[in-house]
């Protein structure tokens, strides 16, 4: 029994790590997307610096 919880707490703890990187790749993709649209406002508005 005591050995089942702890493979439970490992996967757990897998699990928690798999979604902490899914999280960190949405948010470098959507820090990517952002600094794109500043660039392409910039273009279409050059009195207004790109926020990077």
């Amino acid at each position: 029994a005591v050995l089942q919880a702890v493979t439970t707490v490992v996967l757990h703890a897998q699990q928690n790590i798999d979604s902490a990187e899914t999280n960190i790749q949405y948010s470098k993709a959507n820090q990517q997307n952002s600094m794109w649209t500043d660039t392409q406002d910039y273009r279409a508005h050059p009195s207004r610096l790109p926020q990077i």
